[in-house]
């Protein structure tokens, strides 16, 4: 006020003492020390209303000045109070302000003089001024758009009067401005409009106002937006429509707010503090409501933790998202909104760049940290508390901040730099860390809620940990502004640990009873905080650790920098001093070294050993900064050599000074920090041995989404100090072994990472024990992280380790890795594998060079070597991926797999899981070859490999098919009882187009798909997953229908739908059969085609294996097509004579080619081909091809022409006799195999065998014929025979040209080396066969046209039989049962002494018997042998000791596969035998149907002799043993009337029912036969009265027809 003018103001007493304690002793004090502010002063003093005839100019200025007064410092004290508390002042001002606008107008109507009038105007401006701020600072503060809005434009108008009353001031001769010293506040008002007022300082100030004004109208508009995206939301829609004019509204409400609060060059705080304020006033009591079971929380997971977790429902007030903001609209909640959601939801509604909302929150962040320190600072009563809400609002923009960093995390954008300056999170983070430091103890006193501000306090480290970690993941941000931010953490961490370890230490060594709660908890809560630090300052310090440059040097850890001090003018190494001294207190804590055993403590101690041993860990990998080594050295008077440290002192000698005896710095440097990282592995392995108890233990850890805390930290320095160590030797980091002078260091290190990385992922580099825990399939947390661990597993199998690593550490690269873009090399290889051309004939026979179909272009791409140097992540990646794709390559089928369950396994049987699981790993190891492939495709290995895994799945699944015509016909292992009939005799040109004809008119189709790649992804064992290959190969022949090549899908959906018809149907077994027989052709063709393109490899000499290996494996695979003489495909067929002799001949091919290849020396590679067991295949091949053209006519005598059958058969033997001249010297020489044990590795010995079997099959076939023929084939079959011998004195015991003494002279050589192959070998069960069958085919070598069935060993002369020892029996049948009988000797669980062995490198005859369906069918023929035998004997109790082994045995796998499968989605095993056809359930019913016919044979007899006494006893016997057959079978009538209408051999109920009606009627009934006339009932009824019979004469048999019946009912 104008000192000219306080006389005349002030001259009534009682105003002069007011105006005097107001503005003298203080308007606040007087309101503090009063309990009611109206209890002393009025609101209003003096009339108020008044005019010029009631109240003098004198009086009335007296009034207006004294409430003008008042009104200014009730206005700066409710700008004051940030508490919000203006229920009394602001009250007051509401009636002051409008009453001084009446007394103010009246005041201005006096007539008065002009300096009364120079007075009036300067009350007047006063007045103005503080109506237009006041108004300004209420509409601020209201939440009411309208009211706000009114305030606003109030404001404005008070503004201007105030303008125009100040320029007539002036002009009436006053003073330029008008000074207002008592409105201002140092502390809350900033500006210099509150300390005096001028035209020009009010002009600025209305700037402001109009930019506020901004504001208003923003809000405006957003409300009425929000409000019509309201009226538009029906009560059924799930979300706003929003128009795309409203998106243009939205964009540019939030561009306005956007442009005035961004950072500007200015740094004024009054924008971002009316943001601010603004944000307090409208969630300032939301956000207190901290959710304190997180907050509180010291283990919660930061890296994981959301701001959400923590903020519930005001999290989503200022909204992070479009949902969010489309939620907030939706609700009730956007009536009165604060500027912050307007911003946010604009922008979010609009689709627009949010990047803005990032340097906005920076702003607010950085304006509540300086509230709350300028607050903290202040004397006022609640300033803890107000301080607190500053903290609250600084955490809660940091929260939005860090998870709009991590939401853009991927976004590059350097212009965001300036925003996010040093300046801003050095504020930011060292406030954060100021509050972890323990207040003074009166400001502790003074907080009301200690809980809520510890709880703040709790939350700021969460925050703080969140930002830092978004900052970390940020793009957008500089290298130099991240590393500054994570010291400055970093260095607030330490201080905080050491001030925790100083409370906690102080906790410990308290006289206070250890058991009491408050102790307990207080030493739990600090136990905790000890932990959170420790695990945020192991995370930062394993993330960014010492570094060795590319000249040696070393870049310590810049958090080791910053807590140091390097760079600066001084260096400090206290601090870091202080956080190992901190750490070697835990250490001896924890190592129970000091006095701290109760149980509490003692439960402490686990909770620390994790926290604690991993920031020990940690800080062992940022070596660098510590006292001079030397210095150090000499003062402890000792002097270690690098021996203590190195493998020798030489080796670090010649590593550091090659040539020169004093070292330099650097080379001194390079030493030491050698020294260190040896001392540093020590430690690491010392700290990781004592926790190794808690390294797979997980919890809320940081990072815990990569595996355990401590095994990942001890992986992450342990990783890096290994990469700094190949740096510091100047090696590549690629290397497989460490450097010369660190090996010892390098062993310890890498000891210790498989013990931690067998923590962290399952698996150990250094010892066999694998873990099969499931829930360890974490995955590495980085590019870096997959390379380190791929080095470390290089390193341990290197070159000197023979073992093979773990494949899941290459699965578990495999999952840090991007997904693969498949190359050009890549989709070249797999279109030709995978291609589904029907045509697998060319295929399979082509003989040129060049694999048809097969792009060569992919030959001549370039390949890069493993292990080039690595300049970028996209580098790195590629070197990973062909060094994984190399080691699972190499890596055995048997190791390839995962321990994770399989989907689709419920219920699955042992054996099927397990056939699952290795489907699963070839299809593994086939992806994995063929991924190696793509980068080095003439590597022939790969190919041979991948022809294997083909080869292996496709005989997995043929080893379970029951197959319903048996590969062995042993129809002629006895003589039959009729004469031969003549056969129809073609000529070889006939018999060839009639072949030929037959085989290309069949229907069959190989397989069906657009693509083979599903036969070897799919496990055809599960049925689960057979019917998801189902649905695939379904859903791509839809989508290729009608695309291309019509005509072949449409035939295929056409097979698909009549398979699928039969699953319709239930039959769960046909079903999967019919895709067992797809998936073998596929795989087969798939296996060829590898096979054709490594032959092209290997005779072009691209790669390294002789073309005679690759020649040999095509004819193995193509001779193991004739396996069982069944072709593969839909549907399975019996295999024709044309395609047999096809696959034969070309086997015979590549056999002939592998010979041939294996004599030329053009290739670098030797041939490893052993020609003798090729020669002998080829001779196998020879008599196969023979085997299809014996049907040729015969020649005549005349006629030298001979028939193709002897041509072949003569090649055959010639092969097998040059195979063994070849194998015994080979023998002889140590070189071949002579297995004793059995089996199939007879080395020799098969060859000799072979050669006399087939010499003699070529007999037998001759003397088989029908008599008009048989002269010609018995001349034909000694041409064939008598190309070798067996013993040449054979040929001199006749000398004439009778065929008969031919035939027997070559039969008796035949016999003798058979015979001798026996001898040699006792369990040679083929040689074993064949003599018997030799023996029981002896009177027909004598005599063809001899009666056979009376089988005395008389009817051949004694001159004869001498010369074959085994002919020394009473009949035939029993010198053949005397050495058939050897297989049956005893009870075995395979029943017959029947083995299959395989030798390290198998021969291709090995390779091709060593698998389960040909052990079976061996079985199988020998079983069928030995029971005919016994018939011939009429030995019928060893066929019943059989059978009853045979019912004891296990199930064979065959046979278990087609039980298993009839219970697929809820069906039931068929019991009865009538139904089965696997090897089992054959053998029974060979059994069987053997007794059933010597019953019948006795039955026969009977009739014919009559039933005497002795006959009854015998029917008798025969009755109950048709009895015990009947019911082995397990048949219900039913199922016999359906066996027999489908002309099943039912002998045993025949027999059964025979003997039933002969006892009944007294003679011998043979006139029931089971071929379809009889009727059920009749069955029924004659079944029921035979077993009823058998009841009354066997008591002691358990009668169990009426249980079949039942069985059946219910089924």
């Amino acid at each position: 006020m104008h000192r000219r003018h306080v006389y005349v103001v002030f001259a009534d007493s009682c105003l002069v003492l007011v105006c005097f304690i107001l503005t003298v002793i203080g308007f606040d004090k007087i309101s503090d020390a009063a309990e009611s502010y109206s209890d002393l002063v009025s609101p209003w003093y003096g009339a108020e209303d008044f005019d010029e005839a009631n109240l003098c100019f004198e009086r009335a200025l007296q009034v207006v000045s004294v409430n003008l007064l008042v009104a200014e410092l009730r206005f700066k004290k409710c700008e004051c109070n940030e508490s919000g508390d203006l229920s009394n002042d602001g009250i007051k001002l509401d009636f002051i302000v409008p009453n001084l606008l009446h007394c103010v107008s009246i005041l201005s109507r006096y007539d008065t003089s002009d300096d009364q009038i120079a007075i009036t105007l300067e009350l007047k401006c006063r007045y103005y001024w503080l109506a237009s701020t006041y108004y300004t600072w209420l509409g601020h503060r209201c939440n009411d758009i309208s009211i706000s809005k009114d305030a606003d434009n109030l404001s404005l108008e008070y503004l201007d009067i105030c303008l125009e009353s100040l320029s007539e001031y002036q002009q009436l001769g006053g003073e330029q401005s008008i000074k207002t010293p008592h409105l201002v506040s140092p502390d809350h008002r900033h500006g210099i409009h509150w300390a005096s007022l001028s035209v020009d300082v009010l002009m600025s100030y209305k700037q402001y106002l109009l930019s506020t004004v901004v504001v208003s109208k923003v809000r405006q508009d957003f409300h009425t937006i929000s409000c019509q995206l309201k009226e538009g939301l029906s009560t059924n829609a799930k979300a706003l429509s929003i128009a795309e004019d409203q998106k243009m509204e939205l964009s540019s409400l939030g561009a306005k707010l956007v442009n005035r609060y961004k950072p500007g060059k200015e740094k004024s705080n009054e924008k971002i503090e009316e943001l601010f304020n603004d944000f307090i006033l409208t969630h300032g009591d939301h956000i207190i409501n901290i959710d304190e079971s997180v907050s509180n929380n010291w283990e919660i997971a930061i890296s994981t933790s959301k701001g959400k977790d923590v903020w519930g429902n005001v999290w989503s007030a200022i909204p992070s998202t479009k949902t969010e903001s489309i939620e907030q609209v939706s609700s009730a909640l956007l009536s009165s909104p604060s500027i912050l959601q307007v911003l946010s939801c604009s922008l979010f509604l609009s689709e627009g760049d949010t990047q803005p909302l990032l340097s906005i929150y920076c702003q607010l962040i950085s304006f509540a940290l300086e509230s709350q320190a300028r607050i903290i600072q202040s004397s006022t009563a609640d300033r803890i508390e107000k301080g607190n809400l500053m903290l609250l609002a600084a955490m809660y923009f940091a929260d939005k901040l860090a998870d709009k960093m991590s939401e853009a995390s991927n976004e590059v954008n350097h212009e965001l730099d300036d925003d996010f300056d040093e300046e801003t999170f050095h504020n930011t983070i060292q406030i954060f860390q100021n509050p972890i430091s323990v207040e003074p103890e009166e400001q502790i006193k003074e907080s009301n809620d200690q809980g809520r501000k510890n709880s703040a306090r709790h939350a700021l480290f969460h925050s703080a940990s969140r930002l830092v970690f978004a900052v970390q993941q940020y793009q957008g941000l500089s290298s130099e502004i991240k590393h500054n931010v994570e010291s400055i953490y970093f260095v607030g961490l330490v201080k905080a640990f050491v001030q925790g370890k100083n409370e906690f230490a102080s906790l410990i060594t308290s006289v206070s009873d250890k058991r009491l709660k408050t102790w307990q908890i207080e030493l739990n809560d600090k136990a905790s905080k000890i932990c959170f630090i420790a695990n945020e300052l192991a995370e930062l310090m394993s993330k960014c650790t010492t570094c060795i440059d590319s000249e040696g040097n070393a870049r310590v850890s810049h958090l080791i920098k910053g807590l140091v001090g390097l760079g600066n003018e001084s260096i400090d190494v206290a601090p870091l001093a202080q956080f190992s001294d901190s750490l070697i207190w835990f250490w001896n804590f924890m190592n129970n070294r000091i006095d701290a055993t109760s149980p509490s403590e003692n439960a402490v101690k686990d909770r620390l050993l994790v926290s604690v041993c991993a920031t020990m860990i940690a800080l062992c990998g940022s070596p660098g900064v510590s006292v001079n080594f030397a210095q150090s050295i000499s003062e402890r008077k000792c002097s270690p050599t690098n021996s203590d440290y190195f493998d020798s002192d030489s080796s670090v000698n010649g590593v550091f000074l090659p040539d020169v005896s004093a070292e330099s710095e650097l080379q001194h440097s390079k030493r030491s920090l050698a020294r260190k990282y040896s001392q540093l592995t020590q430690c690491v392995s010392l700290v990781f041995e004592f926790s190794e108890r808690a390294a797979s233990r997980v919890g809320c850890y940081p990072s815990s989404r990569y595996g355990p805390f401590l095994s990942l930290v001890t992986v992450r320095t342990l990783s890096n100090i290994a990469d700094e160590i190949f740096a510091l030797f100047s090696e590549d980091i690629w290397g497989e072994e460490w450097p010369y002078g660190a090996r010892e260091c390098g062993s310890t290190l890498d000891s210790v990472l498989s013990k931690a990385y067998s923590s962290l992922y399952g698996f150990s580099l250094i010892t066999q024990a694998q873990s099969n825990d499931p829930s360890k399939s974490y995955a590495p947390e980085s590019i870096m992280a997959a390379a380190q661990l791929f080095r470390s597993v290089k390193r341990v199998y290197n070159k000197h380790n023979r073992r093979s690593p773990p494949t899941r550490a290459f699965e578990t690269i495999e999952m840090a890795l991007p997904p693969a873009e498949e190359n050009a090399v890549s989709k070249a290889i797999t279109g030709y594998m995978f291609d589904p051309d029907k045509d697998i004939d060319s295929v399979r026979f082509s003989t040129v060079d060049t694999p048809p179909g097969f792009p060569e272009c992919v030959f001549n791409e370039a390949q890069n070597a493993i292990g080039e140097s690595v300049d970028d992540s996209s580098s790195c990646i590629e070197i990973l991926r062909r060094g994984i794709c190399r080691e699972l390559a190499k890596c055995p089928i048997s190791h390839i797999g995962s321990d994770e369950p399989e989907e689709g396994n419920e219920g699955l049987s042992e054996e099927r899981e397990s056939t699952q699981r290795y489907e699963l790993s070839l299809g593994r190891k086939f992806r994995a070859v063929l991924d190696d492939l793509s980068y080095d495709p003439r590597n022939i290995e790969n190919w041979i490999v991948l022809s294997e895994c083909l080869g292996f799945k496709a005989d997995i699944i043929c080893d379970r098919l029951v197959r319903d015509k048996d590969p062995y016909d042993t129809s002629d292992f006895c003589p039959p009882m009729q004469t031969a009939k003549s056969m129809t005799a073609r000529s070889l040109v006939e018999l060839r187009e009639i072949q030929s004809s037959e085989y290309t008119h069949k229907k069959w189709h190989p397989f069906i798909g657009k693509d083979l790649s599903v036969y070897i992804q799919y496990p055809w064992s599960n049925l689960n997953s057979l019917r998801d290959c189902s649905k695939q190969v379904e859903s791509s022949l839809f989508q290729g229908s009608g695309v291309n090549n019509t005509e072949t899908v449409d035939l295929d959906l056409q097979i698909w739908r009549e398979i699928e018809t039969i699953f319709e149907k239930g039959e769960y077994t046909p079903w999967a059969n019919a895709w067992a027989g797809m998936f073998v052709a596929a795989l087969r063709t798939m296996r060829m085609k590898a096979l054709r393109v490594a032959r092209y490899l290997a005779k072009k000499k691209l790669g390294k294996m002789h073309p005679s290996e690759v020649s040999e494996d095509i004819g193995t695979a193509l001779y193991g097509d004739l396996m069982a003489s069944t072709v593969y495909g839909f549907p399975m067929q019996h295999m024709c004579n044309y395609e047999k002799r096809s696959i034969a001949e070309g086997a015979k091919y590549y056999f002939e080619e592998a010979i041939e290849s294996s004599k030329s020396t053009d290739y670098a590679c030797d041939s490893k081909t052993e020609s003798w067991e090729v020669q002998f295949m080829i001779g196998k091949c020879c008599e196969k091809i023979a085997s299809t053209l014996c049907e040729e006519i015969y020649q005549s005598d005349v006629s030298q022409t001979k028939r193709m059958y002897e041509t072949m058969m003569t090649a055959a033997i010639e092969n097998y006799a040059a195979a063994l001249g070849d194998a015994q010297k080979a023998e002889k020489a140590g070189g071949g195999q002579d297995n004793k044990n059995g089996g199939s590795s007879h080395g020799s010995r098969e060859v000799l065998y072979r050669l006399h079997a087939t010499r003699f099959k070529a007999l037998l076939s001759a003397i088989r014929q029908a008599a008009d023929e048989r002269g010609l084939a018995e001349t034909e079959a000694c041409r064939i025979s008598s190309t070798s011998w067996f013993d040449d004195s054979n040929k001199l015991q006749t000398s004439d040209d009778d065929i008969r003494h031919n035939i027997w002279d070559l039969y008796v050589d035949c016999v003798q080396g058979l015979s001798s192959c026996r001898k040699g070998i006792s369990y040679f069960h083929r040689a074993a066969y064949r003599l018997a069958q030799a023996l029981h085919w002896a009177p027909a070598f004598h005599d063809p046209c001899f009666s056979l069935h009376t089988g005395s060993i008389e009817s051949i002369p004694s001159s004869k039989r001498e010369r074959i020892s085994e002919l020394d029996k009473n009949s035939f049948a029993e010198c053949a049962a005397s050495v058939i009988g050897t297989l049956f000797d005893k009870k075995r669980s395979h029943l017959v002494a029947v083995w299959v062995t395989t030798s390290a490198a198998p021969p291709p005859f090995e390779v091709l018997n060593d698998s389960v369906r040909k052990y079976d069918a061996l079985r199988l023929k020998y079983i069928r042998a030995f029971v005919d035998t016994m018939i011939r004997c009429k030995q019928r109790d060893k066929i019943e000791t059989f059978l009853s082994w045979a019912a004891s045995s296990s199930q064979d796998l065959a046979g278990f596969y087609e039980a298993s499968a009839m219970t697929f989605q809820g069906g039931h095993i068929g019991k009865s035998l009538l139904s089965g056809s696997g090897f089992l359930t054959k053998v029974q019913r060979a059994a069987m149907t053997a007794l059933a016919k010597m019953i019948l044979q006795d039955l026969a007899e009977m009739k014919k002799d009559g039933i005497i006494e002795h006959a009854r006893k015998l029917l008798k016997d025969d009755f109950k043993l048709s009895h015990n057959l009947f019911l082995r079978l397990h048949s219900t009538p039913e199922e016999i009337q359906r066996a027999a209408h489908s002309n099943k051999p039912l002998d045993e109920v025949i027999a059964y029912c025979r003997c039933y009606l002969s006892i009944q009627s007294g003679r011998i009934n043979d006139s029931i036969n089971l071929n379809g006339s009889i009727d059920n009932a009749m069955l029924s009824s004659l079944l029921e009265g035979a077993s009823e019979k058998a009841k009354e004469m066997f008591p002691a048999k358990k009668n169990k027809l009426k249980t079949l019946k039942r069985q059946a009912e219910d089924a």
